[in-house]
C-alpha cells in the first residue's frame, strides 16, 4: 500500500500541496487529492456528485485533523474547515470540508 500512497500523493501525478492546521495544533504541509463541489466521483457503476468539497490524503497524515481543523488549499489560497473527519480506507482518508466554521 505504501507504493500506491506515494504514487497518488505525488505532486508530479495527482496530488497538490495544502496546509493543514489541527485544532489547537501547528500548521504543516501535506499533499492531497482535491474534489471540488459538484465534481463527479465514481463508486462502482454509480456516479456520485459531491455537494461539498473534500480532500483525500494518507491516513497517517490525518489523525490530528478533527472537525474544525483548518485546511488551506495553497493553489487557490482558499481556507476550508474539516466538517467530517472521514474513515481510513486502505491507507487513505477523505475529509469532507466546508467554507464555514463548523458548529
Amino acid at each position: 500500500m505504501i507504493q500506491e500512497t506515494s504514487i497518488f500523493l505525488s505532486t508530479n501525478d495527482f496530488a497538490e500541496p495544502f496546509t493543514a492546521t489541527p485544532v489547537g495544533g501547528s500548521a504543516r504541509n501535506i499533499n492531497g487529492i482535491w474534489k471540488t463541489e459538484n465534481s463527479p466521483t465514481q463508486a462502482g457503476d454509480v456516479t456520485i456528485i459531491n455537494d461539498a468539497p473534500s480532500v483525500e490524503f494518507a491516513t497517517a497524515d490525518s489523525t490530528a485533523l478533527i472537525k474544525g481543523s483548518t485546511i488551506k488549499r495553497n493553489s487557490t489560497n482558499e481556507t476550508f474547515y474539516v466538517l467530517d473527519p472521514g474513515l481510513d480506507i486502505d491507507g487513505f482518508t477523505t475529509k469532507t470540508l466546508t467554507r464555514d466554521i463548523p458548529q
